[in-house]
């Protein structure tokens, strides 16, 4: 492959149509493998977790017209399957762009130093891109600002880490992360102060007999309240102030993760593993129906399901619920008759 070449490149598993894009070559000999700008691997649902991209290099003039026409990124860089978002009162199709971790860190530090908020660039780009009226290259120019502003700037630079000092410095560096919308929310700090051992004030944690029958698909009991508390406990973060963790100078407890959480974990995973096939099938399907026709329609439309069941590892209780969707005569695998 040659600089400039454009290439024909995607990421498995394929589930939308943007998971398939245009790719123009730069060479970087300081790069091992393949790298591309982080920001627009939305469509493919890239994680940078190791995932395989595969490129092919096309010959034809049609084929290579193609490339430009239908699969560059400007031609499909709004994001149709996951519903609209608001910008100034008005409802506008999303970008195909990140705007959590990185991104969403030094959006908050601009904000924090008294600069402009790159996010507005993305707010520009976004009106843009509903306008058909307005040329792609123009978006792409915003867009380019936006990465170069985000991304290679002092506010981007180490702006979140986990400070591992004790108990307390973990859970306020991560409550941080949680305040700047960069990553995961109140209800996932509660679940890091578990398995951290970390007592925070107005949380209580389950405990088991290991003795007696073990329901791992119920919510822990406490959860709602402890949900509240653990938002409090981010108000704190907000206004500088650590964490509040009741047992940061006692021995260290190894964990509040009891059986019933090991179990869950299990379950979860199992349940992810016996049906993110079966959305998968009725997608292949679909798009050998309509693959002439509504292509991006019938993706989209099993694209929620594929990953919902997917991302179910996340929590045993719903996973119970999806369990019995699929089995039998549940709604789902009415779906597949």
């Amino acid at each position: 492959m040659t600089k400039g070449l454009k290439v024909l490149g995607w990421r498995d598993p394929t589930w939308r149509t943007g998971a398939v894009r245009s790719f123009e070559i730069t060479i970087d000999d300081s790069v091992t493998g393949f790298a591309m700008n982080p920001l627009m691997d939305k469509s493919h649902d890239g994680d940078f977790d190791g995932d395989a991209y595969g490129f092919v290099a096309l010959k034809s003039e049609e084929a290579l017209k193609e490339l430009d026409t239908l699969l560059s990124h400007e031609a499909n860089i709004l994001n149709y399957g996951d519903g609209q978002v608001e910008i100034d009162g008005e409802k506008y199709y999303p970008l195909f762009v990140n705007d959590g971790m990185d991104v969403a860190s030094s959006s908050y530090a601009f904000k924090e130093n008294g600069k402009d908020d790159p996010e507005e660039l993305r707010k520009k780009a976004t009106i843009m891109a509903n306008d058909p009226s307005v040329d792609r290259k123009e978006i792409l120019n915003v867009l380019n600002e936006y990465v170069h502003t985000a991304l290679r700037s002092d506010e981007n630079f180490a702006t979140d880490y986990v400070d591992l000092t004790d108990s307390q410095t973990v859970m306020t560096s991560l409550g941080k992360i949680v305040n700047k919308k960069a990553k995961g929310k109140a209800s996932h700090l509660l679940e890091c102060a578990k398995y951290e051992g970390a007592q925070l004030a107005g949380v209580q944690f389950d405990t088991v007999n290991v003795n007696e029958p073990i329901n791992y698909v119920s919510s822990d009991t406490h959860q709602v309240t402890n949900v509240e508390a653990v938002t409090e406990l981010l108000g704190d973060v907000k206004d500088g102030m650590l964490i509040d963790v009741l047992n940061v100078d006692a021995p260290a407890i190894e964990t509040f993760a009891t059986d019933k959480d090991r179990l869950a974990v299990q379950y979860a995973t199992a349940t992810k593993s016996d049906n993110t096939g079966r959305p998968g099938t009725m997608m292949q399907d679909a798009t050998a129906a309509f693959r002439n026709e509504a292509l991006r329609e019938a993706m989209e439309i099993f694209y929620k399901p594929t990953q919902m069941t997917l991302q179910i590892k996340h929590n045993a209780v719903q996973a119970y619920d999806i369990n019995k969707q699929f089995s039998n005569n549940g709604n789902i695998s009415q779906l597949f008759d």
